[in-house]
């Protein structure tokens, strides 16, 4: 486990005994901020990995 200078409201399902992780694309330097911004294939390389990881678990049974 890893954490971050920063907060999430991941930490209400934390706290209500649900598992949680974090994903997202861009990183926290530029996160709410005036500059904030996210490059196109970070967007694509997350869409992947979440499409891959519902599919391997929900549609293969």
């Amino acid at each position: 486990m890893r954490g971050a200078p920063y907060g999430s409201d991941l930490r209400l399902c934390t706290a209500a005994g649900i598992s949680t992780l974090q994903y997202e694309p861009g990183g926290i330097r530029h996160g709410h901020s005036a500059r904030e911004r996210v490059r196109l294939p970070e967007i694509a390389e997350v869409t992947r990995t979440l499409a891959l990881t519902v599919l391997r678990t929900a549609g293969t049974k």
